[in-house]
């Protein structure tokens, strides 16, 4: 049990996606803190499901020395991942699917999405780790842009200098993150 959960802590807080990798680092603009979260949400389940879709057909399919067969197959299990939870939300969330309306391209195209998932699917890792690791991959995206979010509205009212504004004020705040984050580095192994 404790290496499930230093595999989560050690997706989600030390090997960071956003924050170690800068991988969907482009959606961190957010400024909604809700609009923050449920999209963050939304990666993390699309993470989830598309390496619990992608490791039995990864073990399946002899790809061998096709490394670019890999990738496309990679890219079609995150579009008909996305697609599934397009659909589920918009079945069970409807006023979640109204806000979303037109961003499904947005997570299908995150590559948070798809480098947490490759982050996941580490070759020798079993199912339930795999899966692990991929939801911690995608909350911990999911945290990073909600706590973004709501520093840079708290940010909006202080009296911030002009050369700090917008992206600087940004990448320091993700910086020191980032740093806090490590200090978790001791607990968990890297995924």
């Amino acid at each position: 049990m404790s290496d499930i959960v230093a595999l989560l802590v050690g997706a989600a807080l030390v090997n960071n996606a956003a924050l170690i990798a800068m991988l969907g680092f482009d959606r961190a603009r957010v400024d909604d803190v809700g609009g923050a979260s449920v999209f963050g949400t939304l990666c993390a389940l699309a993470v989830t499901l598309v390496a619990a879709l992608y490791q039995p057909l990864a073990r399946v399919l002899p790809f061998g020395e096709l490394v670019a067969l890999q990738g496309a197959a990679l890219v079609l299990v995150v579009a008909a991942a996305v697609a599934l939870v397009a659909q589920l939300v918009a079945r069970a969330f409807a006023p979640l699917e109204a806000i979303m309306r037109g961003r499904w391209l947005a997570v299908a195209g995150n590559a948070a999405v798809i480098g947490g998932a490759l982050i996941a699917l580490r070759p020798g890792r079993g199912y339930a780790a795999t899966l692990v690791v991929a939801f911690g991959s995608g909350a911990g995206y999911a945290l990073v842009l909600t706590m973004l979010a709501a520093m840079r509205r708290r940010f909006a009212h202080d009296d911030v200098p002009h050369a700090f504004r917008g992206a600087p004020l940004d990448l320091l705040t993700a910086g020191f993150m980032a740093l806090a984050f490590m200090g978790f580095a001791g607990v968990a192994p890297a995924p």
